[in-house]
């Protein structure tokens, strides 16, 4: 029974350049920021994780970088998600 199944940490093996579903906002002077990203992990479950805090911003050729730490299962995280503003898509860098 799915509803019996108890909560579990995700197995995440993507490679560089995967694409990931972001949720972003910009700040008050009009930076682009991400909240929240969403990962699919290799049996197909779909977690939701809020960004906690962005360690780095960096940006070339079009392309701006976040250096970020979540919370998960009682761990701090790290992850780099990447936005490529002319295709306007989001990736893990």
């Amino acid at each position: 029974m799915p509803f019996l199944k108890p909560d579990h940490s995700p197995i995440i093996r993507h490679p560089q350049g995967h694409p990931v579903a972001v949720i972003a906002a910009f700040n008050t002077i009009g930076d682009l920021v991400p909240r929240y990203f969403c990962v699919e992990d290799d049996n197909s479950e779909i977690f939701k994780f809020k960004v906690d805090t962005i360690k780095a911003i960096k940006e070339k050729h079009m392309v701006k970088t976040f250096y970020c730490t979540y919370f998960a299962y009682g761990y701090r995280n790290d992850i780099v998600l990447c936005f490529d503003v002319i295709n306007t898509k989001w990736v893990i860098g």
